[in-house]
C-alpha cells in the first residue's frame, strides 16, 4: 500500500510539471540521412540510434569504440586497434584478414571502409554518428547483413572558424586537436582538421618495460566549390598514422593432464621422433609452464613476453563526391580510393618462452564509385510527391597482399635438435595470401504514400562478388608444423544475391508511428586464413545469409518532453560464418566454418526524459536470446552454446543536467552494464567476459566566451574488462591469450575558438 502511494505521489508530482512546463520544455529534435534524405529520427521506420556533434563533444569521445557505453546493444572489442571489430544485435565478425569482411558496414561521408581501424581511431571533427541496426543493403552502395555505423565528418563553413583544443589525462594519455575553416574564393570554402593523441595504454611488459601504448596522428582536408547553381564538387583527403609501442595480452591457462598449459607448451605433436617429444615432455612435468601461467593470472595489466611486439598502421584516403540537382532528380557520384599499410609483431603464445612469434605485414588498395539517383521534391516519377525513391549502381575494388610468418623458436613445439640439423636458427613458416576482390551491386528502393498516414517502402539489391585469390605456404622445415608440404593454391571465389526489403509504418497521430519491415542481408564467402594444409583451403569458406523481421513503435509523448522508442526483432541466421583454432595434419589453424542455423529474438527500448529544463534523463535496454540453432565442425558441437558477443541483457542510464548559468555548465553521468558473454564460439571457461559495468563522468563549462573546459573520468569503478580473448585448440594443450581495455581514466580538456 505504501508502495503504492509513492509511486502515485511521485506520478502526481510529474503531471504538475508537466502542466507547468508544457510551454517551454521540449527534446532537441534528431536529423538523420539514414535514407539519404534529410528526416526527422522520429519519421524513420527503422531502428537508429544517433548522435550529435554537441553530445560526442560533451562525451569526449576519441574514437567510436566508445559507442558501446551508450548503445546497449552495440558490442566492440578487437586485438589493439589495428584489427578492431563490431558487433549490433550479435551480429559481427572477428576475423580481421584480406580474404573476408565485417558483418557490420563502416563509412565515413558515405565511404565503405574495408578495414575501418582509421574510422575509429583517426577521424576527427565528426558532425554526427548514425548507427543503424540490422541488415542494410538497399541505401548503401556496400552490403551489411548486421548493420551500418555511419560517420559524418563537418563541412566547410562561409564564415572563417578555428579551434584549438588540448585534453591531458591519466596513463599519460595526451591529445591536440583542432581545426581551421572559412571561404577560400568566391565559389570554394574548406576546412582542414588535424588531431595527434598519445596514452601509456592499458598493460605493461615489465622486463623490457614496454606498454600498449599509442600514438594517433590524423589530417583531414575537406574542400567543396560551387560549380553552379545546382552542381557542387567536394573534394577530400585524409592521412592517419597509429602506432602502438608493444602488442600484449595476458597469457591463459586451462587444466590438463599435468596442471596449467596452453598452446606453444602443449603436449609434444605425435609427428615428432619419441625422443624430442620426451623432451618437452620433461618440460611440462617439471612444471615450468604451470608456473609461467600462475604468475600471469596475478596481475592481468602487469605481463611479461619473451617479445612485446609492435604495430604500426598508415592509412591514407582521397575522395571525389559530385552532386548535381536538377528538376526531375538529384544526382550523386562518389569516387574514393583509399590505401591501408601495416606491420606488427606478436608474441603468439604471449609467455617468456622462446616458442611462437609471428610478423605480418600487409599492404591494401581500395577503390570505389558508387552512382546515385534520388527524388527530389516535384521531380521524375515522384507521383505528385507521394513517391520518394532512391537507385544507386555500386562498384568496389580491394587488392591487397598479406605476409604472415611463423616463427618457432626452442622452446615452441619443434625442439632445436630439428632444425639446427636442418642449418636453419628456427623453423618458420609462412602464408602469403593476394587478392584481388571485384563487387557489383545495384540497388533501389521506393517509400509510397498510400493514404496521409500509411507508407509502404520496396527495396531491392543484387550483389556479385567475385574474389581471385593466390594461397601459398612456404617453410623451412617441410615435414613439420605448421606447414607439412608447402604449396600455392590460385582459386577464384564467386558469390552471389538478391535481397528484398519490404516495410509498412503507420503514423498514428503527429507524434508516434508503428512499422514493421522485412529485411534481408547477404555477406559474400572468402578465403580460409591461417589453414596450413591445401586441402583446407580449396574453395575457402560460404556466403552467409540473415532474414531479419522488425516491428517498432516511436513517439514524442508529454508536449515532446518524452521520446520513446521501441523494437522487437527476429533473425533467421543461416550459413554464419565462425572462426575456431583447430588443429590440423598436426598444426593449429585458423578454420571458419558455416554454421547450420540459428534463431535470434531481441527487444530494443531508448528513451529520452526531460524532467525538468535543466535535467534529461536517458535510458536504453537490450535484451537478447541468440543461441548456435545447429552448427558443429572439426572442433565440436556448438548446438545450443550462446553466440559470441551476445549478453542476454544490457542497458545504459544516464542523468544530463545543464541548468541555465552563465558559463553553461553541463554535466551527465553514464552508467552501463552488460551480462555475461561469449568471446568463443566453443563457449570455453577462459572465454567467458563476466558481467561488468561501467560508470562515465563528465562535466564542461565556459570558462569565457572563447574558452570552454570539460572535466571526465572514463570508467571511474576501474573495471578490468578484456576487449578480445583468442583460444587455441585444446588438443594442443588449449589456453589463450586475453587483451584489456582502459582502465579509469580522469583528465581535462581545454577547448579555445579563435
Amino acid at each position: 500500500m505504501r508502495k503504492k502511494l509513492i509511486i502515485s505521489a511521485i506520478g502526481a508530482q510529474l503531471i504538475m510539471m508537466q502542466g507547468l512546463q508544457a510551454e517551454t520544455l521540449a527534446l532537441e529534435e534528431v536529423i538523420v540521412t539514414a535514407e539519404k534524405r534529410e528526416q526527422s529520427l522520429q519519421d524513420v521506420p527503422a531502428s537508429i540510434s544517433a548522435f550529435s556533434a554537441s553530445q560526442i563533444e560533451n562525451a569526449g569521445w576519441d574514437d567510436i569504440s566508445q559507442l558501446e557505453t551508450s548503445i546497449p546493444s552495440v558490442s566492440m572489442g578487437g586485438d589493439g586497434d589495428s584489427r578492431p571489430f563490431i558487433f549490433i544485435r550479435g551480429v559481427g565478425s572477428r576475423k580481421f584478414d584480406l580474404g573476408s569482411e565485417g558483418s557490420v558496414g563502416v563509412f565515413v561521408d558515405e565511404i565503405y571502409n574495408a578495414r575501418f581501424s582509421s574510422a575509429l581511431s583517426g577521424i576527427v571533427d565528426i558532425e554526427r554518428i548514425e548507427v543503424l541496426k540490422g541488415p542494410q543493403g538497399t541505401l548503401y552502395g556496400r552490403n551489411t547483413i548486421g548493420g551500418a555505423v555511419s560517420l559524418y565528418t563537418v563541412k566547410p563553413t562561409d564564415e572563417f572558424e578555428a579551434r584549438i583544443k588540448v585534453a591531458a589525462g591519466s596513463d599519460g594519455y595526451s591529445r591536440v586537436g583542432g581545426f581551421v575553416s572559412g571561404a577560400l574564393s568566391e565559389n570554394w570554402v574548406g576546412r582542414l582538421a588535424a588531431s595527434t593523441r598519445s596514452d601509456d595504454g592499458n598493460m605493461t611488459e615489465v622486463l623490457s618495460g614496454k606498454n600498449d601504448g599509442q600514438d594517433a596522428d590524423a589530417v583531414r582536408l575537406n574542400l567543396i566549390g560551387q560549380l553552379s547553381d545546382k552542381t557542387s564538387l567536394e573534394f577530400t583527403a585524409q592521412s592517419t598514422k597509429l602506432d602502438q609501442n608493444g602488442r600484449l595480452a595476458q597469457a591463459n591457462g586451462e587444466m590438463g593432464p599435468f596442471g596449467l598449459y596452453q598452446l606453444g607448451h602443449a603436449l609434444p605433436l605425435p609427428v615428432l621422433p619419441a625422443p624430442l617429444r620426451a623432451n618437452i615432455m620433461a618440460g611440462i612435468q617439471a612444471g615450468t609452464v604451470a608456473g609461467i601461467l600462475r604468475e600471469a593470472a596475478l596481475d592481468p595489466r602487469n605481463v611479461k613476453m619473451d617479445r612485446p611486439g609492435f604495430s604500426s598502421l598508415e592509412t591514407d584516403l582521397v575522395s571525389l563526391k559530385l552532386e548535381h540537382e536538377s528538376d526531375n532528380f538529384l544526382f550523386t557520384s562518389i569516387t574514393s580510393r583509399t590505401s591501408d599499410e601495416l606491420h606488427e609483431e606478436t608474441d603468439f603464445e604471449s609467455t617468456t618462452r622462446d616458442a611462437i612469434w609471428t610478423d605480418v605485414i600487409q599492404d591494401s588498395r581500395q577503390t570505389s564509385q558508387e552512382f546515385r539517383f534520388t527524388s527530389v521534391d516535384g521531380g521524375m516519377g515522384t507521383m505528385d510527391d507521394r513517391l520518394t525513391w532512391v537507385i544507386g549502381l555500386y562498384y568496389f575494388n580491394d587488392k591487397g597482399y598479406r605476409k604472415d610468418d611463423y616463427s618457432v623458436e626452442e622452446q615452441g613445439n619443434i625442439p632445436p635438435q630439428f632444425y639446427q640439423a636442418a642449418s636453419v636458427d628456427f623453423s618458420q613458416s609462412r602464408q602469403d595470401l593476394t587478392l584481388d576482390n571485384k563487387s557489383f551491386a545495384l540497388y533501389g528502393q521506393a517509400t509510397y504514400a498510400l493514404t496521409d498516414q500509411l507508407n509502404v517502402t520496396l527495396g531491392i539489391r543484387r550483389s556479385e562478388d567475385e574474389k581471385d585469390v593466390i594461397t601459398q605456404m612456404i617453410t623451412n622445415t617441410p615435414g613439420y608444423p605448421f606447414v607439412a608440404a608447402p604449396f600455392s593454391l590460385p582459386q577464384t571465389l564467386e558469390y552471389s544475391s538478391t535481397d528484398p526489403k519490404l516495410s509498412i509504418d503507420y503514423a498514428i497521430n503527429d507524434n508516434s508511428m508503428a512499422y514493421i519491415t522485412y529485411a534481408s542481408g547477404y555477406k559474400s564467402g572468402g578465403a580460409q586464413f591461417a589453414s596450413w594444409a591445401e586441402a583446407g583451403n580449396v574453395n575457402g569458406f560460404e556466403k552467409e545469409q540473415l532474414d531479419s523481421l522488425e516491428i517498432g513503435y516511436k513517439a514524442r509523448l508529454m508536449n515532446d518532453r518524452l521520446q520513446l522508442n521501441v523494437a522487437a526483432y527476429r533473425y533467421d541466421y543461416t550459413d554464419q560464418q565462425v572462426q575456431t583454432i583447430v588443429v590440423i595434419n598436426g598444426a593449429p589453424s585458423g578454420l571458419t566454418s558455416n554454421a547450420a542455423e540459428s534463431e535470434m529474438d531481441g527487444f530494443e527500448l531508448e528513451m529520452n526524459y526531460l524532467l525538468t529544463s535543466a535535467l534529461r534523463v536517458d535510458f536504453n535496454y537490450f535484451n537478447q536470446d541468440a543461441v548456435f540453432g545447429s552448427f558443429e565442425d572439426v572442433s565440436g558441437s556448438k548446438t545450443g552454446n550462446p553466440m559470441q558477443f551476445a549478453p542476454e541483457n544490457a542497458y545504459t542510464v544516464a542523468l544530463n543536467y545543464a541548468p541555465d548559468t552563465a558559463i553553461d555548465l553541463q554535466l551527465r553521468a553514464e552508467y552501463s552494464y552488460k551480462d555475461e558473454f561469449q568471446f568463443d564460439a566453443g563457449n570455453r571457461a577462459i572465454s567467458l567476459e563476466p558481467e561488468h559495468s561501467v560508470v562515465n563522468l563528465t562535466a564542461s563549462m565556459n570558462l569565457n566566451d572563447s574558452t570552454s573546459l570539460r572535466l571526465y573520468c572514463d570508467n571511474c569503478s576501474d573495471e578490468l574488462i578484456r576487449t578480445q580473448v583468442t583460444t587455441f585448440a585444446t588438443t594442443q594443450g588449449g589456453g589463450g591469450r586475453s587483451i584489456y581495455g582502459p582502465g579509469r581514466r580522469v583528465g581535462a580538456e581545454i577547448s579555445y575558438n579563435f
